[in-house]
């Protein structure tokens, strides 16, 4: 899960962000051979969506203008199996469900079932 949040208007008050991303540096193992859960962080990004500012394991943020976004991104869940093992037509649904992409279904499950004639 994704968190963005920003001050709306530019008001030169300061808005103050506790951003503590618990488990940073863990990675949470798959079981059965699934693939492990996606990692968390915490930063401070410009309008474009880039980096400006690691909050490594914490920190308090002051922002009082507009172009900066504190994002705090929380562990993922952990796969279950062998990935590739997954019924391709699965597959298929979760693309076209924007769970992921074409590229990283190849990746990741071995592809998405073929359209049927």
């Amino acid at each position: 899960m994704r968190t963005r949040l920003r001050k709306l208007d530019d008001d030169g008050l300061p808005t103050l962000f506790s951003v503590y991303p618990e488990g940073l540096g863990v990675d949470p193992p798959g079981l059965f051979g699934g693939l492990a859960g996606g990692g968390v962080r915490g930063v401070v990004l410009n309008l474009a969506g880039e980096v400006v500012h690691d909050c490594g394991t914490g920190e308090m943020i002051t922002l009082s203008t507009t172009d900066r976004i504190v994002e705090v991104q929380l562990a993922g869940g952990t796969g279950f199996g062998d990935p590739r093992a997954r019924d391709r037509r699965l597959v298929a649904g979760d693309v076209a469900d924007q769970y992921l992409s074409a590229p990283e279904a190849q990746s990741q499950y071995g592809g998405v079932a073929e359209a049927a004639d």
